[in-house]
């Protein structure tokens, strides 16, 4: 899986806590470095932030679901842009967390989110 989120420490905890959990992860961080990252090989969920430089969480979103990207997305922010019409379908399969959220539940809706997106077929 992809983590992406411009605070340092919080992509290290977050991989550290992933990985333990035996995912394997790879850190973006920000939306314009995720989607190169993205675009040179598949991933089978995206954990990123919203507010972030370069190119924000839900633009970064909006580029994935354009290119037909259609794994679980989860996106973590403090900032969640609810005023968005279009973050509910985009993020479909995906969820929102808001910061702060604890790890625990964030593991779980890994698991929930990779389940799910096991029973759909990918394109």
């Amino acid at each position: 899986m992809l983590v992406v989120d411009d605070d340092r420490m919080i992509r290290s905890l977050l991989a550290d806590v992933l990985r333990r959990a035996g995912y394997s992860v790879q850190l973006a961080e920000d939306g314009e470095a995720a989607w190169k990252v993205l675009a040179a090989e598949p991933f089978d969920l995206v954990i990123t932030d919203h507010e972030m430089p370069q190119l924000r969480g839900l633009d970064l979103v909006r580029r994935l679901r354009e290119s037909q990207f259609t794994r679980p997305i989860i996106m973590i922010s403090g900032t969640v842009p609810w005023e968005a019409q279009d973050l509910q379908a985009l993020l479909s399969p995906g969820r929102v967390l808001e910061k702060p959220f604890r790890l625990q539940d964030l593991l779980g809706e890994v698991k929930l989110q990779l389940g799910l997106s096991s029973l759909v077929p990918q394109r």
